[in-house]
């Protein structure tokens, strides 16, 4: 899925003079800007993939170049080649019986922002780094935290609606339907892992859908009753989505329970 904001990368590349970077470094421009996601207090995010990292940047420990232009704040995110290759490594040696936790959050992020941004400097050599990477495993490692997180939070539902804990039922559901909207966008190919843009990114991808779920979210409710609805109404969306993330699963989670 490829659908970057044309506005945000022509302001990136006006910006190419401010980023400190060798002749043989990849540099390439992303983020929630870049996808078209962001707002006007978001930061543009470049990236720079190099053997040395520069001493002369804002800090040098997080390998973060902070700039203020007259544009934007930039942040420019300093990779070490080998790190990369490493990190492309461990994504492809990822199996069904392997995944959960198998990446950090950040390295999820990096690896998104590494398939979803525009190159600006030495796009043979980022194409070599993006055509070695396994992207269905990648989708994978994703699929499967998520999954387990929902099967975890299902219980904890269930328990709840046993015991008729009206409160902590709702709020169960509600990270049900978020896991649930999540999942929906990998099964689209969407990977961008932050929670906070998963229903800007389903309103780009699928915005009927979205507004399936957006009625849960807005719904006023006042009862249990209320609440084992929801649970009702998200068990039928999610019997069908699992049909589409089954394959992902190892054989021991792949059951006709479906949760």
């Amino acid at each position: 899925m490829r659908l970057l904001s044309e506005s945000f990368i022509r302001i990136a590349k006006g910006e190419m003079d401010l980023i400190k970077c060798n002749v043989n470094d990849i540099v390439y421009v992303s983020g929630s800007l870049i996808e078209g996601i962001g707002n006007s207090l978001s930061d543009l995010d470049f990236y720079v993939i190099c053997d040395t990292v520069p001493n002369d940047i804002s800090n040098p420990f997080e390998r973060v170049d902070i700039i203020e232009s007259k544009e934007l704040l930039i942040d420019v995110n300093y990779l070490q080649r080998d790190e990369v290759e490493k990190l492309i490594n461990l994504v492809n040696s990822a199996t069904r019986m392997n995944s959960v936790g198998l990446l950090s959050n950040k390295q999820k992020r990096l690896i998104h922002r590494l398939l979803h941004c525009q190159v600006f400097q030495n796009s043979d050599s980022y194409n070599f780094l993006k055509a070695n990477l396994d992207f269905e495993k990648f989708k994978m490692t994703s699929i499967q935290d998520l999954e387990l997180q929902y099967r975890d939070t299902y219980q904890d539902l269930t328990g709840n609606l046993l015991a008729k804990k009206f409160y902590t039922s709702y709020i169960n559901c509600i990270k049900l339907l978020d896991i649930t909207i999540q999942l929906t966008n990998l099964s689209y190919g969407e990977t961008n892992p932050s929670e906070k843009w998963r229903i800007e990114k389903l309103a780009i991808i699928n915005k009927s859908q979205l507004e399936e779920f957006w009625n849960i979210y807005s719904r006023k409710i006042s009862s249990i009753e209320d609440v084992f609805t929801i649970k009702r109404e998200i068990d039928l969306y999610y019997s069908t989505l699992y049909e589409k993330i089954s394959k992902y699963l190892p054989e021991s989670r792949r059951d006709d329970r479906r949760i």
